[in-house]
Protein backbone atom coordinates (compact mmCIF):
# COMPACT_ATOMS: atom_id res chain seq x y z
CA UNK A 1 0.00 0.00 0.00
CA UNK A 2 1.34 3.39 -0.96
CA UNK A 3 -0.95 5.58 1.12
CA UNK A 4 -2.64 4.48 4.34
CA UNK A 5 -5.44 7.01 3.88
CA UNK A 6 -6.29 5.63 0.43
CA UNK A 7 -4.86 2.12 0.01
CA UNK A 8 -3.49 1.25 -3.41
CA UNK A 9 -1.95 -1.88 -4.90
CA UNK A 10 0.80 -1.21 -7.45
CA UNK A 11 1.07 -3.93 -10.13
CA UNK A 12 3.52 -3.20 -12.94
CA UNK A 13 4.67 -4.87 -16.17
CA UNK A 14 8.12 -6.20 -16.94
CA UNK A 15 10.47 -3.25 -17.42
CA UNK A 16 14.24 -2.74 -17.64
CA UNK A 17 16.16 0.37 -16.62
CA UNK A 18 18.69 0.75 -19.43
CA UNK A 19 20.76 3.32 -17.52
CA UNK A 20 23.51 1.19 -15.97
CA UNK A 21 24.36 3.68 -13.21
CA UNK A 22 21.14 5.33 -12.11
CA UNK A 23 22.57 6.93 -8.94
CA UNK A 24 26.36 7.05 -9.28
CA UNK A 25 26.89 10.18 -11.39
CA UNK A 26 30.69 10.02 -11.11
CA UNK A 27 30.99 8.19 -14.45
CA UNK A 28 28.67 10.60 -16.29
CA UNK A 29 29.90 13.06 -18.93
CA UNK A 30 30.28 16.70 -17.81
CA UNK A 31 30.40 19.81 -19.99
CA UNK A 32 30.41 23.05 -18.03
CA UNK A 33 29.26 21.07 -14.99
CA UNK A 34 30.68 19.58 -11.82
CA UNK A 35 28.91 16.84 -9.90
CA UNK A 36 29.11 16.40 -6.13
CA UNK A 37 27.68 13.11 -4.81
CA UNK A 38 25.88 12.67 -1.48
CA UNK A 39 24.85 16.32 -1.38
CA UNK A 40 21.21 15.95 -0.29
CA UNK A 41 18.62 13.47 0.92
CA UNK A 42 16.99 11.81 -2.08
CA UNK A 43 13.36 10.61 -2.35
CA UNK A 44 14.74 7.30 -1.06
CA UNK A 45 15.36 9.00 2.30
CA UNK A 46 19.15 8.51 2.02
CA UNK A 47 21.88 11.13 1.58
CA UNK A 48 22.69 9.97 -1.95
CA UNK A 49 21.43 12.73 -4.26
CA UNK A 50 23.98 14.48 -6.51
CA UNK A 51 24.46 18.23 -6.92
CA UNK A 52 24.97 19.27 -10.56
CA UNK A 53 26.68 22.66 -10.52
CA UNK A 54 27.75 25.05 -13.27
CA UNK A 55 31.53 25.47 -13.05
CA UNK A 56 31.82 28.65 -15.11
CA UNK A 57 33.71 27.11 -18.02
CA UNK A 58 30.82 27.02 -20.51
CA UNK A 59 27.63 28.95 -21.20
CA UNK A 60 25.60 25.76 -20.70
CA UNK A 61 25.54 23.18 -17.90
CA UNK A 62 25.37 19.70 -19.41
CA UNK A 63 25.56 16.22 -17.88
CA UNK A 64 24.92 12.88 -19.64
CA UNK A 65 25.12 9.17 -19.01
CA UNK A 66 27.60 6.99 -20.88
CA UNK A 67 26.20 5.52 -24.10
CA UNK A 68 22.98 3.53 -23.93
CA UNK A 69 22.16 1.06 -26.71
CA UNK A 70 18.55 -0.03 -27.13
CA UNK A 71 17.59 -3.29 -28.81
CA UNK A 72 15.02 -1.90 -31.24
CA UNK A 73 13.30 1.24 -32.41
CA UNK A 74 10.15 2.38 -30.66
CA UNK A 75 8.83 4.32 -27.70
CA UNK A 76 11.06 4.84 -24.67
CA UNK A 77 10.25 6.78 -21.51
CA UNK A 78 12.95 8.91 -19.87
CA UNK A 79 12.70 9.95 -16.23
CA UNK A 80 14.77 11.49 -13.47
CA UNK A 81 14.17 12.88 -9.99
CA UNK A 82 15.20 16.52 -9.62
CA UNK A 83 15.12 19.24 -6.98
CA UNK A 84 15.94 22.90 -7.39
CA UNK A 85 19.12 24.32 -5.89
CA UNK A 86 20.23 27.83 -6.82
CA UNK A 87 18.49 27.20 -10.14
CA UNK A 88 14.86 26.33 -10.91
CA UNK A 89 14.98 24.76 -14.35
CA UNK A 90 15.90 21.42 -15.93
CA UNK A 91 15.96 20.07 -19.46
CA UNK A 92 15.80 16.25 -19.82
CA UNK A 93 16.50 14.80 -23.27
CA UNK A 94 18.08 12.15 -25.49
CA UNK A 95 21.46 13.10 -26.93
CA UNK A 96 22.51 11.15 -30.00
CA UNK A 97 19.89 8.65 -31.18
CA UNK A 98 19.82 10.39 -34.59
CA UNK A 99 16.30 10.57 -35.96
CA UNK A 100 14.61 10.34 -32.55
CA UNK A 101 11.56 12.54 -31.98
CA UNK A 102 9.69 14.07 -29.06
CA UNK A 103 12.99 13.50 -27.31
CA UNK A 104 13.28 16.33 -24.77
CA UNK A 105 11.38 18.44 -22.29
CA UNK A 106 11.84 21.40 -19.96
CA UNK A 107 10.72 21.39 -16.32
CA UNK A 108 10.17 24.11 -13.72
CA UNK A 109 11.35 22.69 -10.39
CA UNK A 110 10.03 25.66 -8.45
CA UNK A 111 6.40 25.40 -9.55
CA UNK A 112 6.37 21.70 -10.49
CA UNK A 113 5.27 22.37 -14.07
CA UNK A 114 6.39 21.66 -17.63
CA UNK A 115 5.64 23.65 -20.78
CA UNK A 116 6.48 20.68 -23.02
CA UNK A 117 3.56 18.85 -24.63
CA UNK A 118 3.63 15.15 -23.74
CA UNK A 119 5.90 15.61 -20.72
CA UNK A 120 4.79 15.24 -17.11
CA UNK A 121 6.09 16.00 -13.64
CA UNK A 122 5.07 14.43 -10.29
CA UNK A 123 5.56 15.90 -6.84
CA UNK A 124 7.47 13.53 -4.52
CA UNK A 125 7.62 15.90 -1.56
CA UNK A 126 10.45 17.82 0.10
CA UNK A 127 11.04 19.75 -3.13
CA UNK A 128 11.62 16.63 -5.23
CA UNK A 129 9.89 16.03 -8.56
CA UNK A 130 10.04 13.12 -10.96
CA UNK A 131 10.23 14.39 -14.53
CA UNK A 132 9.13 12.30 -17.54
CA UNK A 133 9.02 12.39 -21.32
CA UNK A 134 8.32 9.58 -23.83
CA UNK A 135 10.50 9.67 -26.96
CA UNK A 136 10.51 7.73 -30.21
CA UNK A 137 13.88 6.20 -31.09
CA UNK A 138 14.50 5.63 -34.80
CA UNK A 139 15.87 2.36 -36.20
CA UNK A 140 18.69 4.26 -37.91
CA UNK A 141 20.51 4.99 -34.63
CA UNK A 142 19.98 2.87 -31.52
CA UNK A 143 22.83 4.33 -29.44
CA UNK A 144 22.86 7.59 -27.52
CA UNK A 145 22.77 9.14 -24.05
CA UNK A 146 20.28 10.28 -21.44
CA UNK A 147 21.25 13.90 -20.83
CA UNK A 148 20.10 16.88 -18.82
CA UNK A 149 20.89 20.57 -18.60
CA UNK A 150 20.61 22.99 -15.72
CA UNK A 151 18.96 25.80 -17.71
CA UNK A 152 18.26 29.53 -17.25
CA UNK A 153 14.62 29.14 -18.36
CA UNK A 154 12.16 26.66 -19.83
CA UNK A 155 13.02 27.70 -23.37
CA UNK A 156 16.83 27.74 -23.67
CA UNK A 157 19.85 25.79 -22.42
CA UNK A 158 22.28 28.71 -22.83
CA UNK A 159 23.17 31.33 -20.24
CA UNK A 160 24.38 34.74 -21.43
CA UNK A 161 27.98 33.69 -20.87
CA UNK A 162 30.05 31.17 -18.92
CA UNK A 163 30.18 33.41 -15.89
CA UNK A 164 26.39 33.58 -15.74
CA UNK A 165 26.27 29.76 -15.59
CA UNK A 166 28.76 29.60 -12.75
CA UNK A 167 27.19 28.36 -9.49
CA UNK A 168 23.79 27.53 -11.00
CA UNK A 169 22.79 24.10 -9.71
CA UNK A 170 20.11 21.51 -9.10
CA UNK A 171 19.99 18.11 -7.35
CA UNK A 172 19.32 14.92 -9.27
CA UNK A 173 18.71 11.27 -8.46
CA UNK A 174 17.45 8.08 -10.10
CA UNK A 175 17.93 8.28 -13.86
CA UNK A 176 15.85 5.81 -15.86
CA UNK A 177 15.27 4.90 -19.51
CA UNK A 178 12.75 2.12 -20.21
CA UNK A 179 10.97 0.77 -23.26
CA UNK A 180 7.30 1.70 -23.07
CA UNK A 181 4.78 4.49 -23.36
CA UNK A 182 4.81 5.51 -19.69
CA UNK A 183 7.17 5.51 -16.72
CA UNK A 184 6.99 2.76 -14.13
CA UNK A 185 8.35 2.99 -10.60
CA UNK A 186 12.05 3.60 -10.20
CA UNK A 187 14.44 0.66 -10.81
CA UNK A 188 17.87 1.34 -9.24
CA UNK A 189 20.97 0.16 -11.11
CA UNK A 190 24.57 -0.16 -9.94
CA UNK A 191 26.76 -1.04 -12.91
CA UNK A 192 24.39 -2.89 -15.23
CA UNK A 193 20.84 -2.63 -16.50
CA UNK A 194 18.24 -4.15 -14.16
CA UNK A 195 14.84 -5.68 -14.97
CA UNK A 196 11.78 -5.88 -12.77
CA UNK A 197 9.58 -8.89 -13.46
CA UNK A 198 5.90 -8.37 -14.19
CA UNK A 199 3.54 -8.07 -11.24
CA UNK A 200 0.08 -9.60 -11.22
CA UNK A 201 -2.66 -10.44 -8.73
CA UNK A 202 -4.91 -13.49 -8.70
CA UNK A 203 -7.59 -14.36 -6.14
CA UNK A 204 -8.95 -17.89 -6.15
CA UNK A 205 -11.54 -17.44 -3.41
CA UNK A 206 -14.12 -15.31 -5.18
CA UNK A 207 -16.84 -17.78 -4.22
CA UNK A 208 -16.63 -16.10 -0.80
CA UNK A 209 -17.60 -12.75 -2.34
CA UNK A 210 -20.18 -13.66 -4.99
CA UNK A 211 -23.01 -16.15 -4.68
CA UNK A 212 -23.25 -19.39 -6.61
CA UNK A 213 -25.94 -18.11 -8.97
CA UNK A 214 -25.97 -14.29 -8.72
CA UNK A 215 -23.68 -11.34 -8.14
CA UNK A 216 -22.49 -7.90 -9.24
CA UNK A 217 -18.99 -6.78 -10.25
CA UNK A 218 -18.32 -3.01 -10.22
CA UNK A 219 -15.16 -1.18 -11.30
CA UNK A 220 -14.41 2.54 -11.47
CA UNK A 221 -11.50 3.29 -13.81
CA UNK A 222 -9.69 6.57 -13.60
CA UNK A 223 -7.84 5.50 -16.70
CA UNK A 224 -7.39 2.25 -18.60
CA UNK A 225 -5.06 1.03 -21.29
CA UNK A 226 -3.06 -2.07 -21.93
CA UNK A 227 0.63 -2.84 -22.35
CA UNK A 228 0.03 -5.57 -24.90
CA UNK A 229 3.50 -6.04 -26.39
CA UNK A 230 4.06 -9.71 -27.16
CA UNK A 231 0.52 -10.89 -26.44
CA UNK A 232 -1.80 -8.94 -28.73
CA UNK A 233 -4.37 -8.28 -26.03
CA UNK A 234 -4.74 -7.47 -22.36
CA UNK A 235 -7.46 -8.48 -19.94
CA UNK A 236 -8.93 -8.47 -16.44
CA UNK A 237 -10.99 -11.58 -15.76
CA UNK A 238 -13.60 -13.05 -13.46
CA UNK A 239 -13.48 -16.77 -14.20
CA UNK A 240 -15.76 -19.75 -13.52
CA UNK A 241 -14.07 -22.24 -15.86
CA UNK A 242 -11.88 -21.86 -18.92
CA UNK A 243 -13.97 -20.14 -21.60
CA UNK A 244 -16.69 -19.34 -19.07
CA UNK A 245 -15.73 -15.91 -17.79
CA UNK A 246 -16.35 -12.17 -17.78
CA UNK A 247 -13.47 -10.18 -19.29
CA UNK A 248 -12.43 -6.58 -19.70
CA UNK A 249 -9.99 -6.65 -22.62
CA UNK A 250 -8.33 -4.76 -25.43
CA UNK A 251 -8.02 -5.85 -29.02
CA UNK A 252 -6.64 -3.15 -31.25
CA UNK A 253 -5.50 0.38 -30.51
CA UNK A 254 -7.57 2.04 -27.77
CA UNK A 255 -10.51 -0.25 -28.36
CA UNK A 256 -11.87 -1.93 -25.26
CA UNK A 257 -14.43 -4.68 -24.90
CA UNK A 258 -16.39 -6.49 -22.26
CA UNK A 259 -16.61 -10.11 -23.34
CA UNK A 260 -18.82 -12.78 -21.80
CA UNK A 261 -17.78 -16.39 -22.39
CA UNK A 262 -15.36 -15.24 -25.13
CA UNK A 263 -18.09 -13.36 -27.00
CA UNK A 264 -18.04 -9.55 -27.21
CA UNK A 265 -20.89 -7.94 -25.31
CA UNK A 266 -19.89 -4.25 -25.37
CA UNK A 267 -17.34 -2.19 -27.31
CA UNK A 268 -16.26 1.11 -25.78
CA UNK A 269 -13.40 3.62 -25.84
CA UNK A 270 -11.23 4.32 -22.83
CA UNK A 271 -11.68 7.16 -20.38
CA UNK A 272 -13.01 7.54 -16.88
CA UNK A 273 -15.69 4.86 -16.63
CA UNK A 274 -17.89 3.30 -14.01
CA UNK A 275 -18.84 -0.19 -15.13
CA UNK A 276 -21.07 -2.79 -13.48
CA UNK A 277 -21.80 -6.33 -14.63
CA UNK A 278 -24.67 -8.04 -12.80
CA UNK A 279 -25.95 -11.59 -13.29
CA UNK A 280 -28.49 -14.08 -11.94
CA UNK A 281 -30.54 -17.03 -13.14
CA UNK A 282 -32.66 -14.45 -15.00
CA UNK A 283 -29.76 -13.23 -17.14
CA UNK A 284 -26.99 -10.63 -17.26
CA UNK A 285 -26.81 -6.83 -17.65
CA UNK A 286 -23.96 -4.37 -18.16
CA UNK A 287 -24.19 -0.71 -17.13
CA UNK A 288 -21.56 1.86 -18.12
CA UNK A 289 -21.69 5.41 -16.76
CA UNK A 290 -25.33 5.17 -15.73
CA UNK A 291 -26.59 3.66 -18.99
CA UNK A 292 -27.63 0.07 -19.74
CA UNK A 293 -25.35 -1.18 -22.52
CA UNK A 294 -26.13 -4.91 -22.67
CA UNK A 295 -28.93 -7.22 -21.59
CA UNK A 296 -29.38 -10.99 -21.84
CA UNK A 297 -32.07 -13.24 -20.40
CA UNK A 298 -29.93 -16.39 -20.57
CA UNK A 299 -29.32 -18.24 -17.30
CA UNK A 300 -25.92 -19.47 -18.52
CA UNK A 301 -24.20 -16.61 -16.65
CA UNK A 302 -25.41 -17.78 -13.21
CA UNK A 303 -22.17 -19.41 -12.10
CA UNK A 304 -20.05 -19.63 -8.93
CA UNK A 305 -17.20 -17.47 -10.25
CA UNK A 306 -14.12 -18.42 -8.25
CA UNK A 307 -11.05 -16.67 -9.76
CA UNK A 308 -10.38 -12.95 -10.18
CA UNK A 309 -7.32 -12.01 -12.29
CA UNK A 310 -6.32 -8.39 -11.94
CA UNK A 311 -3.51 -8.00 -14.48
CA UNK A 312 -3.53 -11.47 -15.95
CA UNK A 313 0.09 -12.57 -16.04
CA UNK A 314 0.32 -12.89 -19.84
CA UNK A 315 -2.14 -10.06 -20.68
CA UNK A 316 -1.13 -6.98 -18.74
CA UNK A 317 -3.41 -3.96 -18.48
CA UNK A 318 -2.41 -0.59 -17.14
CA UNK A 319 -5.30 0.52 -14.98
CA UNK A 320 -5.63 3.49 -12.68
CA UNK A 321 -8.43 1.95 -10.67
CA UNK A 322 -10.37 4.04 -8.19
CA UNK A 323 -12.60 1.29 -6.83
CA UNK A 324 -13.53 -2.39 -7.20
CA UNK A 325 -16.64 -3.82 -5.54
CA UNK A 326 -18.26 -7.24 -5.52
CA UNK A 327 -21.81 -7.89 -4.31
CA UNK A 328 -23.34 -11.28 -3.50
CA UNK A 329 -26.62 -10.18 -5.06
CA UNK A 330 -27.69 -9.00 -8.49
CA UNK A 331 -28.34 -5.29 -7.89
CA UNK A 332 -31.49 -3.82 -9.40
CA UNK A 333 -31.29 -1.84 -12.61
CA UNK A 334 -32.04 1.32 -10.64
CA UNK A 335 -29.17 0.56 -8.25
CA UNK A 336 -26.84 -0.20 -11.16
CA UNK A 337 -27.70 3.07 -12.87
CA UNK A 338 -27.09 5.03 -9.67
CA UNK A 339 -23.86 3.17 -8.87
CA UNK A 340 -22.33 3.76 -12.33
CA UNK A 341 -23.34 7.39 -12.89
CA UNK A 342 -20.24 9.58 -13.21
Amino acid sequence: YTDSSCPALLLEPLRTNLVTQSEYIGNYINFGSTDTPNSATSPQGVNNATLIDGNGTQSQIYTATPDITVSSAGLYTLSIFAKKGTNNYLRLFLDGFTGSSNNGAYFDLDNGTTPTTGASIDDYGNGWYRCYITATIDAGDLTGKLAFNVTPSTSSVFYGNAGAANGKNIYIYGAQVEAGTYATSYIPTYGSSVSRVADYSVRSDMQDYVSADEGTWFMHFKDLFFDISGTGQGSINLVYTSGNQIEFLQRGNLQYKIAINNSTAVDYLDGEDKVAVAWSTSGLVIYINGVSRYTSTSSVYANPYSVFELTRVDRRPRVDMKQILFFKTRLTNEELAALTTI
